[in-house]
């Protein structure tokens, strides 16, 4: 995969370096979103979406938490 990002005017692009980060989702949006429409009055679901919709971690020890895989730094080309 190609990305092509404009730099600002007056930026030296041989100065730049690219990071790229990749992180492990357990349960991605797209799967919550299956299961939310393809039984929406299950008892099960109902439950599911209630606690996806009511989690509040802020400030405890997972705020914020990643699982990072890898990451790269290169030189921008």
């Amino acid at each position: 995969m190609t990305y092509h990002v404009a730099l600002p005017r007056g930026v030296d692009p041989s100065r730049c370096t690219v990071k790229a980060t990749l992180y492990y989702q357990s349960t991605p949006p797209s799967y919550l979103d299956m299961r939310f429409r393809g039984a929406p009055s299950a008892l099960a679901t109902q439950r599911l979406y209630f606690l996806d919709s009511h989690l509040n971690v802020g400030g405890s020890e997972i705020d914020g938490w990643k699982l990072k895989l890898v990451s790269a730094t290169a030189p921008v080309e």
